[in-house]
């Protein structure tokens, strides 16, 4: 085979395996823009919790990841005790035509040790969160 041939070949096998690379994690053409902003008029609901998170130095972190990969979870508000993983009061704001309140809290559960719905107040581990407009 001659060097032409070689590099064309070569070049072909690199790009086969690029698209197909690409369309084996959804990150190829198609696979639609993951952060489109959401109109303001789409109906958005807010669930209230007390959350205790498995202890590490991220979880607060480790929770938001999770719970924004849904596309339906629009906003996940914390109270000011950050560094704590237990007893911190959340507000989950989601796009209530794409979930419940239901769906919200299994979310939540399935990434937490322990999740509770909570009435709207303060209480002795600071202020409730405010979820910015």
């Amino acid at each position: 085979m001659n060097r032409l041939a070689a590099l064309v070949l070569t070049l072909t096998l690199a790009g086969l395996c690029g698209t197909l690379g690409c369309a084996a994690t959804g990150a190829g053409p198609g696979a639609g823009v993951p952060d489109q902003p959401v109109a303001a008029s789409e109906p958005r609901a807010e669930l209230r919790l007390t959350v205790d998170l498995t202890a590490s130095r991220e979880c607060e972190e480790a929770l938001d990841l999770e719970l924004y990969r849904n596309r339906g979870v629009d906003l996940v508000a914390w109270d000011d005790r950050h560094g704590w993983c237990e007893g911190r009061r959340i507000v989950v704001r989601y796009l209530s035509r794409q979930l419940t309140a239901e769906q919200v809290l299994e979310l939540v559960r399935a990434h937490c040790r322990r999740a509770t719905p909570v009435e709207e107040q303060a209480d002795s581990h600071g202020s409730s969160p405010k979820p910015k407009p």
